[in-house]
């Protein structure tokens, strides 16, 4: 059971890097003072929370009504359409971010429901039925990935879109191999 967790927390961690999120934190993180960063961060950790515990709770919902054979091939689906975000050029950074912290709450909740990351904590939790332990991978995994962005964000526009582009082609290397192994063809 705790493999779901684990699961959760590297599959968001790789496919959050860079993502809309978090070039919006990264936006959010440049114009606002030490302690407007400082809550900006906060917010994004708890939309992270939530927005893994609804996709959690939702991938529990759609994994009792999947067969056994059906679930991999969900999580196979999950990965492709996670790795073809990957390698979606993203549009621009928003130039006006939300002045206040609920309405920055509501925008990262919105980018982040149904999103590549949050997509696979959905089909981490329909695969194991563990809602909970894939909620918390979840959130620690878009987390860390948020931080690691905004870390690295001196790295500059062309290696981050370097690094996107070879997540997400592994990814989708990984969907491909999970699909073809669900169906016994591997």
């Amino acid at each position: 059971m705790t493999g779901a967790l684990y699961l959760a927390f590297l599959a968001v961690l790789v496919a959050g890097y860079g993502a809309k999120d978090a070039r919006l934190m990264r936006s959010v993180a440049a114009s606002s003072t030490r302690s407007g960063a400082r809550s900006a961060m906060i917010v994004f950790g708890v939309s992270c929370a939530v927005a893994a515990a609804i996709m959690a709770y939702g991938g529990a919902f759609i994994g009792a009504m999947l067969s056994a054979s059906a679930k991999p091939m969900f999580v196979a689906l999950a990965l492709l359409l996670a790795g073809a975000e990957l390698v979606w050029p993203i549009g621009t950074e928003p130039r006006d971010p939300p002045p206040s912290p609920a309405g920055l709450f509501i925008l990262l909740l919105a980018r982040q429901i149904g999103d590549g990351p949050r997509l696979l904590v959905l089909a981490t939790a329909a695969a194991t039925q563990a809602p909970v332990l894939a909620a918390i991978g979840g959130a620690l995994g878009g987390a860390a990935s948020g931080v690691a962005f905004l870390a690295l964000q001196d790295m500059g526009e062309d290696r981050t879109r370097a690094w996107r582009l070879t997540l997400g082609l592994a990814t989708i290397v990984s969907a491909v191999w999970v699909g073809l192994a669900a169906r016994g063809l591997i």
